[in-house]
């Protein structure tokens, strides 16, 4: 939305308007500016596919970035041999927070992702991120730097939301840790948000995976 600050007025409609048909376009946050915040009405996505899910035991974040929820692009690192980085244009939120990767990739996820987050942010920052993403996706994965959790994490970076730092290997379970416990204040607006599943759950029957991550599903700590 396109606002004059000399007028306190808004010159133009939400561009996400058609999710809320129940609100006016120029309405600004669902009425309510002290609860909530929009940095331009635009979203991006994280997609956590928990341990007990996953075929290595170790989860799985995949990402979604643009301005329009049923038109995103959507982003999976995996391993050359299940696959590479997997992007896809043209994709909706909804089909993602199912079991579309079941359903179109060969080696995806073979459950709906537990968790699904959005995080609020521009139109420039979301060009910079889907350039940061395009160019890891491309790259060969790696356990200790490129894996799926650190694609998300230098997204995140340009976004200039605070990631948080691995020891070691970074997993989907500590960047989702990370993400709330360092940005307090960006939760408690509403910026960080999740949409879909039950944090505390998460956070309480997720394993730490490192080890999955390196020896396979059936290595405990």
């Amino acid at each position: 939305m396109e606002y004059d600050p000399n007028k306190s007025t808004f010159l133009s409609v939400d561009p996400l308007a058609e999710k809320y048909p129940n609100m006016g376009g120029y309405v600004y946050c669902a009425n309510n500016p002290i609860k909530f915040i929009d940095i331009e009405g635009k979203d991006i996505y994280l997609f956590i596919y928990a341990s007990k899910d996953t075929e290595s035991g170790a989860g799985h974040v995949a990402m979604a970035i643009g301005q329009n929820p049923d038109n995103l692009t959507y982003y999976s690192h995996y391993r050359k041999q299940d696959g590479g980085g997997q992007k896809v244009n043209k994709v909706g939120l909804k089909a993602i927070s199912s079991d579309y990767e079941k359903k179109n990739f060969k080696h995806g996820q073979t459950a709906a992702p537990t968790l699904v987050i959005r995080i609020k942010t521009s139109e420039d920052i979301d060009k910079k991120m889907m350039e940061t993403s395009d160019e890891n996706i491309t790259s060969t994965w790696t356990l200790m730097s490129n894996n799926c959790a650190d694609v998300a994490k230098d997204a995140l970076n340009v976004a200039e939301v605070s990631e948080g730092v691995a020891f070691g290997v970074s997993t989907p379970n500590e960047l989702v840790e990370d993400l709330f416990e360092n940005n307090k204040e960006l939760v408690g607006n509403k910026t960080i948000s999740v949409i879909k599943g039950d944090l505390k759950e998460y956070l309480k029957n997720e394993p730490n995976s490192v080890n999955q991550v390196i020896f396979g599903k059936d290595e405990e700590l």
